[in-house]
């Protein structure tokens, strides 16, 4: 099988003990049928295990596993070791006391009227921990390294990136990253309320790209319909289904499928996705169909 290796940060990669190659976030591949993998980030600690077509059921927990037919993929996401243990900051806010604690992982203590223990995302060393009042609400604000997490009470709010967050107005950015250079703004009361900025065109070779995020961002994608299709732009998520990334075509898919082909990436549980590729028929670069390539 082939399978294409991806890492967030540089790494060496080793296949049966031998060496191959340098993996980031540009794609590599091999094909074989089973080996035993180490993966070694340039900072951080060595991941091993065995790969086989079992592994794809049930990946190691520092690595993303996707299977897209024939073709494997596998990202490399260390999480950040936690050293030590204890309380490492503590705060009163709208009658909760909330304590950041590291004990093999990163957990928000939430102690008031309720209690609960969430589990966060190793990115919190020396956050900055502060209440936070929105619209008469008492809040815990809680940053680390590019994210945000913000409790009220033993309500999680959001936990996640975040490029910008404006206290007195309760809104996050997010920079999507994305054919668009796409900006996101939301709420974070009302997280419904939201919109999406391009920042830039797509270019016409991603052009059936960029509907695909547009819809996966709830952004309005009608100008990238033909008329035919403009007033049924609404349905499009309903029909895509609950993906949460778009990925291009690899080169197979790309010969199988033509050019404007893209894959929807669809979440099974932790860890573990599965994607499936659309294609795109295009009327003078406006898209005037959409179906499963398979």
């Amino acid at each position: 099988m082939r399978i294409y290796f991806f890492s967030e940060g540089r790494a060496w990669l080793k296949l049966d003990g031998e060496y191959a190659g340098i993996t980031d976030g540009y794609p590599r591949f091999a094909e074989f049928g089973s080996a035993f993998a180490e993966w070694l980030p340039f900072s951080g600690e060595a991941v091993h295990f065995y790969i086989d077509d079992a592994f794809f059921g049930a990946p190691h927990e520092d690595v993303c596993a996707a299977r897209a037919g024939e073709e494997r993929f596998l990202l490399l996401r260390p999480r950040k070791k936690c050293a030590g243990q204890g309380v490492e900051a503590q705060l009163r806010a709208g009658g909760t006391l909330y304590s950041l604690l590291r004990f093999g992982g990163t957990y928000l203590a939430c102690d008031g009227p309720d209690c609960a223990l969430i589990r966060l995302k190793n990115s919190y060393t020396g956050a900055d921990m502060h209440e936070l009042t929105l619209r008469g609400e008492q809040l815990l604000l809680l940053r680390g390294e590019g994210t945000l997490a913000i409790a009220r009470g033993t309500e999680l709010l959001y936990e996640g990136a975040a490029d910008g967050f404006d206290e007195a107005g309760g809104k996050v950015t997010v920079c999507l990253r994305d054919c668009e250079d796409s900006v996101l703004t939301f709420d974070i009361l009302h997280p419904q309320e939201r919109s999406v900025a391009a920042r830039r065109a797509a270019l016409p070779a991603v052009r059936h790209i960029a509907l695909f995020e547009r819809v996966l961002h709830g952004a309005d994608c009608s100008d990238c319909l033909c008329k035919s299709l403009k007033g049924r732009a609404g349905e499009l998520k309903g029909y895509l289904g609950d993906f949460c990334a778009v990925v291009p075509p690899t080169e197979s898919a790309r010969q199988k499928y033509g050019d404007a082909a893209a894959g929807l990436v669809y979440r099974l549980e932790e860890g573990l996705y599965d994607i499936k590729w659309f294609r795109a028929e295009l009327e003078d670069g406006l898209v005037s169909n959409i179906f499963p390539a398979e």
